[in-house]
């Protein structure tokens, strides 16, 4: 009669801690010192519950919350109706979890990996330079060896729109070049960056980058844009973008004098 009365006692305190999904409280049922979920299991187990796995936007992917019970509750399946029973990390978006593709620039971790657009899917997208100039100096003055700043602006529609200020994207890459002809395919090219000073029109962007100053004598300078990472390249001197050809129509002009001696 005892024996009786201690298996109903264990049974009425399974039923007890499995009524709600699994939170850190229970009984220690495999004697290893922790209580959690394995513990709940045995009991399961041992007295024909079953685990349930929470699905509550029906996606087929569970984030791990599981509740042991007789009868299945509400949006909770088992493991067999899931595609897996955890790694879900946002239950209440259909359109998240790890069977799906990242979506680029969202800002939302599609995939559950932790990455909220990883580099691979950025740099799988690309831009049109729907427009670009060259801004500043529209000509200049320097001694051999130094180094003066040019600025360029660059407008790609649905990026460099978004915000008043910066709107840098992996694939978005801007350069400035020196030559001592108006022909760019000559010239030196030097990386640009993003002017975070700047606050001008919103639907652009200003680059800004360093030339430097060779030996004595006149210099040409303009930028470039690449929308799809630097493998191909859109030309802009003072007059806005180069429709065609190679040689700027209308470069910077830069004059170089020696060091005084």
């Amino acid at each position: 009669m005892k024996k009786i009365c201690g298996a109903a006692l264990v049974f009425w305190m399974a039923l007890s801690i499995s009524a709600y999904a699994f939170d850190g409280s229970g009984f220690d049922a495999d004697g290893d010192g922790d209580i959690d979920a394995a513990d709940l299991a045995q009991f399961a187990q041992y007295y024909g519950t079953l685990g349930y796995y929470k699905d509550y936007d029906g996606d087929g992917y569970s984030d791990g919350t599981v509740q042991y019970a007789q009868a299945q509750p509400i949006d909770y399946y088992p493991e067999s109706e899931l595609t897996a029973v955890t790694g879900d990390c946002d239950d209440a978006a259909y359109s998240i979890n790890p069977g799906v593709q990242e979506i680029c620039a969202d800002g939302i971790d599609n995939d559950c990996d932790g990455v909220i657009d990883e580099s691979e899917c950025l740099s799988n997208q690309t831009f049109t330079v729907d427009w670009a100039i060259l801004i500043y100096p529209v000509s200049a003055q320097a001694v051999s060896g130094t180094s003066i700043y040019v600025y360029g602006q660059v407008y790609v529609s649905g990026l460099t729109d978004q915000t008043m200020g910066c709107d840098p994207h992996p694939v978005l890459v801007a350069q400035v070049g020196i030559g001592s002809t108006p022909d760019t395919a000559n010239m030196t090219w030097t990386t640009a960056e993003c002017n975070l000073n700047y606050n001008g029109y919103s639907n652009n962007d200003e680059y800004v980058g360093i030339i430097t100053a060779g030996t004595a004598g006149t210099y040409y300078y303009g930028c470039r844009f690449s929308g799809d990472g630097g493998n191909t390249w859109q030309y802009a001197d003072l007059n806005g973008l180069l429709s065609g050809g190679s040689v700027f129509p209308n470069p910077g002009h830069l004059v170089v004098t020696p060091e005084s001696e």
